[in-house]
C-alpha cells in the first residue's frame, strides 16, 4: 500500500514539474491581469481537486484489497529448551600455561602416540613410542650374555675359593660380569628413551 502511494505521489510530482515550467510561461503574459490570475487560480485548483479525488479513490480500492489480511503487530514465541549449535569462527592468540616442545632423546620414527588432540595429560603419562632400530633385541642379547657371563663367574668363584686356577681368571671372569651387567643397565636407559613421557 506504502509503494502505491509512494509512486502515485511521485508520478504527480513529476507531472507537476513538467507542468510548472509551461505555467511560470503561461502565467508570465497575464501577470499584470487580476481577473486572469484568479480565473488560473480557479483552474489549478480544480486539478488540485480532480488529483485528491483521483487519489482517494486509489486509497479506498487499496484498502478495500487489504482489508482481508491480519497483520501481526506483536509476534509471540513460546520458550522452549533447546540446544545452542550455532558456531562462529574467529582469529586469535591463544597463550597457554604450559607450552612445551617435546624432542625425543632418541630419534627414529614415532610408532604409537597415546594420546589424542586437547586430551588432559598428567605429569609422567606415557605420550608417545618410537621405533626402538633393533635395540631391543640388542637388549636380550645382552641378558644371555650376562647369564653366560654370571655363570662363568660364579664357577671361577667357587674354585677360586677352593684354591683351584688362577687368579687372573677370577677377575677376568668378575670384570666380565661387572661390564655385562652395566652394558644392560646402559641399554635399557638407552631403550627407556623410544618412550616419550609428559614432563
Amino acid at each position: 500500500m506504502k509503494k502505491v502511494i509512494f509512486l502515485i505521489s511521485f508520478s504527480l510530482l513529476l507531472s507537476n514539474c513538467g507542468q510548472n515550467k509551461e505555467n511560470k510561461d503561461s502565467i508570465m503574459p497575464i501577470q499584470n491581469n487580476l481577473e486572469a490570475l484568479k480565473a488560473k487560480k480557479d483552474q489549478l485548483t480544480e486539478e488540485i481537486n480532480a488529483v485528491n479525488l483521483e487519489l482517494n479513490k486509489v486509497n479506498a480500492a487499496i484498502e478495500k484489497m487489504t482489508v482481508n489480511e491480519k497483520r501481526a503487530l506483536i509476534t509471540a514465541l513460546a520458550l522452549k529448551p533447546t540446544n545452542f549449535e550455532h558456531a562462529i569462527e574467529i582469529q586469535a592468540n591463544i597463550k597457554t600455561r604450559q607450552n612445551l616442545e617435546l624432542y625425543p632423546e632418541f630419534g627414529g620414527k614415532l610408532i604409537r602416540v597415546f594420546i589424542k588432540e586437547g586430551q588432559l595429560v598428567k605429569k609422567g603419562s606415557l605420550l608417545a613410542k618410537i621405533d626402538d632400530a633393533g635395540l631391543q633385541e640388542q637388549l636380550d642379547q645382552i641378558k644371555l650374555q650376562l647369564d653366560l657371563a654370571k655363570t662363568t663367574f660364579e664357577r671361577t668363584e667357587r674354585l677360586w675359593n677352593q684354591k683351584i686356577g688362577s687368579e687372573i681368571m677370577y677377575l677376568e671372569a668378575k670384570t666380565r660380569f661387572e661390564g655385562q651387567k652395566k652394558q644392560l643397565d646402559q641399554m635399557k636407559r638407552q631403550l627407556s628413551k623410544t618412550k616419550i613421557y609428559a614432563p
